[in-house]
């Protein structure tokens, strides 16, 4: 059942081989219980089928890769999109030894590095006692492979960079292989303090419970602002702001998961703006993400040549057809493809996007862009304490609203407007971290 809510579980098949293979030699009756157990494990993958259900909705649900069909549903769980063997989707390559390096260091500080050692103690203690057949080598050799192929093998693959908020995209994977050394750790707290000898009883409890608690407080105070950092609106008020303040019929073309999945969770949770249309570049090579785009469009536009339609890309081809379309469209970041159209095309901050005009229109005035933005930041509610983590999602989509003063103080200084320039980079300021 783990397996269809998370993939990276099959980096677990050292111990789940051992467990199921020790399990048989165990059962008296090895075709009942073989059988039993692959049927167990059928069931817990069943999941997956109701993506099949999903997909073929005849209301349109947004299913990734839409698995429609068993081969599709194959493509799905494998990954095809993303590369089976890749973790994003894109030609970066992996650098192993960055990457095991920021491994090592956030789980050492994540477990406060008390429980690695007690972890390597643990297995010592079990390969020791093997020989009196407490435990099985083969099982704690399970366990270890099974920890090394869900941390440092597994992280070694990452093709994310690290820099940005990339750290935070990878770091969640570290969970797992920190999870299986609270194994090894426990069974070292439990031989460290079966050394430990006291005349009294009750010292003896104390020094049972004094050490975990410790340890739980600390990692308890160590871990709070880091929750409460992550845990902060600044996400959904963006969202919200950037969609409420659109023209109708918007589209919007923008870059990272938090704008992905956030503007489905705006539109479809909280009903906010579903005439906008949202397009991410980095999905518009997959025919099952860009047709529904292309649908909703209207009028049979097709934004990708119809002889390559999977290998279709995002570019300036697409953005003068989306300008053509008739339908106001903006963009979420300042990019290369952006920075291109600015050298035909009229581009300007809109409260927390950047407007695209089509060819031929000009920018309205500056102090006409500064009013607008004046209105539309009067509706907005960003936080009024800029994220303290710069490299956290919330920090991500913070900048935005810094980006609009700063653009316009930029703007109004090459006009040769000192004043309008001062007011626009104060304005700024209370966004910038």
């Amino acid at each position: 059942l783990g397996l269809s809510g998370h993939l990276t579980l099959v980096l677990l098949a050292p111990l789940g081989l051992w467990g199921a293979l020790d399990g048989l030699r165990a059962a008296p009756r090895k075709a009942r219980a073989a059988g039993l157990a692959l049927a167990a494990f059928g069931l817990g993958l069943t999941p997956y089928l109701y993506l099949l259900v999903v997909a073929a909705d005849p209301r349109g649900r947004w299913v990734w890769s839409n698995p429609s069909s068993l081969r599709r549903l194959l493509g799905h769980f494998a990954r095809e999109d993303y590369g089976v063997a890749s973790l994003a989707h894109g030609d970066g390559a992996p650098d192993g030894l960055a990457q095991v390096g920021a491994f090592a260091q956030t789980v050492l500080a994540d477990l406060l590095w008390v429980p690695v050692p007690l972890a390597l103690y643990g297995i010592a203690v079990l390969v020791r006692r093997r020989a009196s057949g407490a435990f099985n080598l083969a099982g704690v050799a399970a366990l270890v492979a099974s920890i090394v192929l869900a941390g440092p093998v597994f992280v070694a693959a990452f093709n994310i960079p690290l820099d940005g908020n990339g750290r935070y995209v990878v770091s969640r994977f570290y969970l797992l292989p920190e999870l299986l050394l609270m194994v090894p750790a426990a069974l070292g707290v439990d031989a460290l303090l079966a050394r430990l000898r006291s005349a009294r009883a009750n010292a003896r409890a104390i020094t049972a419970w004094l050490p975990p608690v410790v340890v739980a407080a600390a990692s308890f105070a160590v871990a709070l602002p880091h929750v409460r950092e992550h845990h902060r609106p600044t996400i959904e008020h963006y969202l919200v702001d950037t969609l409420a303040s659109l023209p109708p019929d918007s589209v919007l073309v923008g870059g990272g998961d938090v704008r992905l999945f956030g503007i489905l969770y705006a539109q479809h949770v909280l009903r906010v703006r579903p005439d906008v249309v949202f397009l991410s570049p980095a999905l518009f090579s997959q025919a099952w993400y860009r047709k529904p785009i292309e649908a909703r469009l209207g009028s049979g536009r097709a934004l990708a040549p119809s002889g390559a339609p999977d290998a279709a890309v995002f570019g300036p081809t697409q953005l003068e057809q989306l300008l053509a379309s008739g339908r106001p469209v903006f963009s979420a970041d300042w990019n290369d493809l952006v920075a291109y159209a600015a050298q035909t095309h009229a581009v300007y901050p809109f409260g927390t996007a950047l407007r695209i005009l089509p060819s031929g229109e000009s920018r309205p005035p500056l102090a006409d862009l500064e009013a607008t933005n004046r209105e539309l930041f009067a509706r907005f509610h960003p936080d009024a304490k800029p994220p303290s983590d710069s490299h956290s999602w919330a920090a991500f989509v913070y900048e935005n609203y810094w980006r609009t003063w700063s653009m316009l103080g930029d703007d109004f200084e090459e006009a040769k407007d000192a004043d309008a320039a001062s007011r626009c980079r104060e304005r700024a300021r209370v966004f910038a971290r």
